[in-house]
């Protein structure tokens, strides 16, 4: 008993860590895809490049290390639905952008967490656990605060398609989770990028502009960078929701946005206010929230 509660504590540790550097690789990747938009990159070609050379090196891992690639018909379905739910919601996240202001985004895209919570209590047919929901929506309110929402000019399509993608990456972390529990984070993000990469590139083929790739030395700096902290990012949160599950991942992700706005003071010389800083404490209040030994041993008991 007392060697599984260690293993259990070593793993909320280990998790915890996972989706706070996920957060961070998550928040480079995203500014410095930005940048490199200006050295002439798009974001389509972005998309296919991540996980063409994401597949290609989890690939490789896994032959050197001798891990076997090889799943059931039915796990290899459920992860290439996962690729597509994954897809769809980042595609949504990106085109809501056209229709609402920024912040207006972000903020619907990061009801998520509260969607895991409640598909999850369903799926696992009982009642969330109180400090699950007091802990995301304290998250939710420091978001608020700290991206100062303007809620003025919400188009119908815009709320649609912030909708489409809170969903669709809820959907994808639920999905995902039960993946990760039969085959390991490795040969997952193998297929996951197979399938997505194959998306990308209907993507770029649709658009009729092929593939853009930075056209200077710095630009391929800065599309070199976006490409290894992506990379951290992804495999880290996956192995976070491995390891503990998609809720108390999903939670600790409220850290995307507020290390977005950090990296953006430092890279892109962008103004630190003192919403965010406000912003930024709650939601680490409500990270720190959800690590509470109570949720934890309710987690577990699930």
């Amino acid at each position: 008993m007392l060697t599984q509660h260690r293993i259990l504590r070593n793993n909320n540790l280990t998790g915890f860590a996972c989706a706070v550097i996920g957060a961070l690789g998550f928040s480079f990747s995203i500014v410095l895809a930005r940048m490199s938009y200006d050295y002439g990159t798009t974001p389509a070609s972005v998309l296919l490049v991540r996980f063409v050379l994401l597949g290609l090196v989890m690939a490789g891992w896994n032959i050197a290390s001798g891990i076997s690639m090889r799943v059931s018909w039915r796990l290899l379905l459920v992860n290439l639905a996962v690729s597509a739910i994954y897809f769809i919601g980042i595609g949504s996240y990106l085109t809501s952008v056209t229709y609402m202001p920024v912040s207006t985004a972000v903020l619907l895209f990061y009801t998520y967490p509260i969607v895991v919570a409640l598909l999850g209590a369903v799926l696992a047919r009982r009642w969330p656990h109180p400090l699950e929901f007091v802990a995301l929506i304290v998250g939710f309110l420091g978001l608020v605060v700290a991206l100062d929402v303007n809620l003025s000019g919400l188009s119908t399509l815009g709320l649609l398609f912030g909708a489409l993608a809170a969903l669709g990456v809820a959907l994808n972390m639920l999905a995902s989770s039960y993946v990760l529990a039969k085959i390991p984070t490795s040969v997952f993000s193998v297929y996951m990028s197979i399938s997505t990469s194959l998306l990308a590139a209907l993507a770029v083929l649709a658009s009729g502009e092929g593939i853009a790739l930075p056209h200077s030395a710095t630009g391929w700096w800065v599309f070199s960078s976006m490409l290894l902290t992506f990379m951290g990012g992804f495999l880290a949160i996956y192995k976070g929701i491995q390891l503990m599950g998609s809720l108390r991942t999903a939670t600790i992700m409220n850290l995307e946005p507020i290390a977005t706005t950090l990296v953006a003071v430092v890279l892109l010389h962008e103004i630190l206010t003192q919403r965010h800083i406000l912003g930024g404490l709650i939601v680490l209040a409500a990270i720190l929230l959800a690590q509470w030994p109570p949720l934890r041993q309710n987690k577990h008991a699930a």
